[in-house]
Parts: structure tokens; C-alpha cells; sequence
């Protein structure tokens, strides 16, 4: 079994596909601001925050 490589067309792809991922949009990560209603106390309870989920990560000030 002979096979015949194409290397024009593999060395093509990769070299579009290098220019496609150097083009493409990259998405910042954006940071919600929460802010908590001691009323409760319950510094786990996504309803004593004002986006109305419990923020994870570091604590930033």
C-alpha cells in the first residue's frame, strides 16, 4: 500500500489555521461587583447578595 503525502496542502492548513487563531477575538474577563445585605448574616446565601450569587475569588479593595 503505497499512500502519497500532500505536503503543500498540510503545510497550507496549519499555516491558515495559525492565522486564524491570531486573528480571532479574544474575550476579556469581566468582574461583577457584589455587594452583601448583612440582614441575614449569611455570607453563603446567594440572597444576601446584591447580584444575587455568592462571589467567588479574591477579595479585592
Amino acid at each position: 500500500m503505497t499512500t502519497t503525502r500532500k505536503p503543500f496542502k498540510q503545510s497550507a492548513l496549519a499555516i491558515a489555521a495559525t492565522l486564524v487563531a491570531g486573528v480571532a477575538p479574544t474575550q476579556e474577563a469581566l468582574a461583577a461587583s457584589c455587594t452583601w445585605n448583612p440582614a441575614r448574616g449569611n455570607w453563603g446565601a446567594a440572597g444576601d447578595w446584591s447580584c444575587g450569587a455568592v462571589p467567588t475569588g479574591p477579595a479585592t479593595g
